[in-house]
């Protein structure tokens, strides 16, 4: 081998150590930032961690005094109720039974009586994960039950369904009741 010959693999052999030194170099550096990203990543996850069962706690708290609040404003409703009835002497009539309509499948549904209805005004609506009410009339209902012959459908938060004589429709918070409600007879 020449004495040019060796000093061109000479050479070459710094020329590939430089470029290992450097790929190793920029390895290491890349990793150190990756492991840094990870780092960054699991304190924030964390952190997020914490913050989701703590907010968990508080839905868990405010719940509880949903309910707890639900049943104080069922029990004011009751007394009231109570007091205005023994006070007037109004007692509750329930629907006629001879006002029941025949829901055959080849029969329309039945138009709404004329006029307006005098009750069915929504008043409050207590919406909850599980237990929801609505305050009809200064009544507190909840879902599947029946004021005036009206069956509450279901509740949202700004709205309930009902339903009476095969006829569904939803209400807002003091919207004016639609004639299906009924007329109140004393």
């Amino acid at each position: 081998m020449t004495r040019k010959g060796m000093l061109l693999r000479l050479v070459a052999a710094g020329v590939a150590i430089i470029a290992i030194t450097d790929y190793g170099f920029r390895t290491v550096q890349k990793t150190t930032e990756a492991e840094s990203r990870v780092t960054s990543l699991q304190i924030r996850l964390d952190r997020t961690r914490r913050k989701l069962a703590s907010a968990k706690r508080n839905t868990v708290e405010l719940q509880a005094q949903i309910d707890e609040l639900t049943k104080e404003l069922a029990s004011r409703s009751e007394i009231e109720r109570q007091l205005r009835r023994n006070m007037l002497g109004i007692k509750d009539k329930p629907e006629p039974p001879d006002k029941v309509p025949d829901k055959s499948p080849d029969k329309p549904a039945a138009k709404p009586p004329a006029g307006k209805a005098d009750r069915g005004l929504i008043t409050a609506i207590l919406y909850g994960v599980e237990n929801s009410s609505v305050v009809v009339d200064n009544e507190i209902v909840s879902e599947g039950d029946t004021i005036y012959g009206v069956k509450v459908v279901r509740i949202h938060k700004d709205q309930v369904e009902f339903t009476k004589d095969s006829t569904t429709w939803i209400q807002k918070i003091h919207q004016p009741p639609p004639a299906w409600w009924g007329q109140n007879k004393l």
